[in-house]
């Protein structure tokens, strides 16, 4: 029987959303959606074994006038927007209160003071609880979760884009933006994409590599992780395009589908019998991926300059992958989703497992330094872009590098001098 850990949970609604919007669309919805199973997987998450937290007060502060834009223009050609309304009765009905946050202004409403009031008045003093949760990027909680912590209290926070040093480090336990991105990619089913105007692999070969897979599953006789089916992709000659599906994984969800083996499961990076298997734990599941032996100023431009937390021998795949990307499919815009889901499996297939909270940084270090992915950058122009996106994130907060560290930030990503 484990402990439990009383603990209040506070969701910015508005901010949370809209950050993960940002990464992705869907990763976005389904958070929305299946808000009771996200907050069920935190139970556990950051504490002690045998501990788990048991959530006594949930609520969600959103301002239901709310919306973001989807970036799609319908007949009338004003932007689409997704209002944050049509996720009121779904989460209310999920066991959350919910309290309406209407806006000051066009860039901010009143979350930020209605949570705090809510601690103050309503909760402190009032409930018993060991723990407070916070889910929200906004640094305007920073002197909140200070008052919680003198007051002996833990302190939880949990964000989905990046945080500044003082809000972080005021928390006793802090689950990162890419952590949590990807602790809800991977509760996500995949759905295979296939883009009808390039297909060009036929039904029959579709089926022969799902029957190949199937019996390689037979010879193991365990789940088989998807680098372990190289052969099988090598002697297709896909070229990397997987016949028209979008990644790795879509198509052969496709094959799969297409040759009616319904037990067969594809995801978080492996290939199982629902029958005869237990569901393996995903490999993109980045926790652990931890930087060993990097120079300290690597350490530092990792926690305050938004520097992608990537091991110095996996840079040069993981930017011949963006490389690659951008050759394979040219576009005016970047769609971010189908880049790094891409980028993912082009690792996986060398036996590279880095999430994709991880690779949605390194797009984005991409495209601050002023690249575009899509645009057919060579290799060393995407490394540019990433080393001028982290001095200019240096030189923004005051901090002066030496040339030796830059020389440093050089080498780890590997530019030539």
């Amino acid at each position: 029987m484990s402990d439990k850990t009383k603990s209040v949970l506070l969701i910015d609604f508005d901010n949370m959303f809209g950050q993960l919007f940002n990464q992705d669309e869907h990763v976005a919805l389904y958070f929305a959606h299946n808000l009771k199973t996200v907050v069920k997987n935190l139970e556990t998450w950051g504490t002690n074994e045998g501990v788990s937290r048991d959530f006594i007060y949930k609520a969600v502060y959103m301002n239901v006038g709310g919306s973001v834009k989807t970036g799609r223009q319908p007949e009338n050609g004003k932007p689409e927007k997704l209002f944050f309304s049509q996720f009121r009765n779904l989460i209310v009905g999920s066991g959350f209160l919910i309290f309406d946050c209407p806006t000051f202004n066009l860039y901010k409403n009143a979350a930020d003071i209605r949570m705090v009031v809510d601690v103050l008045q309503n909760i402190d003093g009032r409930v018993q609880y060991d723990e407070l949760v916070v889910m929200s990027g906004d640094s305007d909680f920073t002197p909140l979760l200070q008052c919680i912590r003198s007051k002996g209290k833990q302190t939880m926070l949990v964000s989905a884009g990046q945080v500044s040093e003082a809000y972080k480090n005021v928390a006793n336990i802090y689950l990162p933006h890419d952590q949590f991105f990807d602790l809800i990619d991977h509760m996500m089913p995949d759905i295979p994409e296939i883009d009808n105007a390039v297909s060009d692999i036929s039904k029959e070969v579709l089926k022969q590599t799902a029957i190949k897979i199937k019996k390689i599953l037979e010879q193991n006789g365990e789940p088989v992780l998807l680098s372990q089916l190289n052969q099988v992709f090598s002697e297709l000659n896909l070229d990397g395009k997987w016949g028209g599906y979008r990644t790795m994984t879509d198509f052969l969800m496709g094959a799969i589908t297409e040759a009616g083996l319904k037990n067969l499961a594809v995801q978080g990076g492996w290939v199982w019998n629902r029958q005869e298997h237990t569901a393996p734990q995903p490999v993109h599941v980045s926790t652990q991926y931890e930087i060993c032996d990097a120079p300290s100023i690597v350490e530092t431009a990792v926690k305050i300059a938004y520097f992608p937390k990537v091991k110095r021998e996996h840079w040069d795949i993981v930017i011949d992958s963006f490389a690659q990307y951008g050759l394979d499919f040219p576009s005016d815009s970047l769609q971010l989703t189908h880049c790094t889901k891409w980028v993912r499996d082009r690792l996986e297939e060398r036996n590279i497992s880095i999430a994709r909270g991880k690779l949605n940084s390194v797009a984005s270090a991409i495209s601050r330094g002023g690249v575009h992915i899509n645009g057919q950058a060579n290799k060393n122009e995407i490394r540019v872009a990433i080393l001028k996106n982290t001095l200019d994130t240096f030189q923004n907060l005051g901090h002066t590098l030496s040339e030796n560290d830059e020389t440093m930030l050089r080498q780890w990503i590997g530019i030539d001098e």
